[in-house]
């Protein structure tokens, strides 16, 4: 017998697998099983709600360059114009 021992070199580790977040499911569980239900009367009026929300979001400036003022914001989203 060898008195020598020979050494093995460890096996690459492999690197550990990062799980997929997908930002789509940022919202609260309830919320993604309540869209399951959602009726077509809903989906309209929270589309209607977002782009309210992103015109307010909007500089003067900006609402200016699209013929707006803060005025008009929800007439011309809810068709008053």
């Amino acid at each position: 017998m060898s008195d020598r021992v020979t050494r093995l070199k460890p096996l690459p580790r492999e690197t550990p697998k990062m799980a997929l977040i997908d930002h789509m499911f940022h919202e609260p569980l309830s919320r993604r099983v309540a869209r399951l239900f959602e009726t077509p009367f809903a989906r309209r009026q929270r589309a209607l709600a977002a782009r309210v929300a992103a015109l307010r979001a909007m500089s003067d400036r900006e609402l200016s360059e699209r013929g707006l003022s803060r005025d008009t914001i929800l007439p011309h989203v809810f068709g008053g114009r």
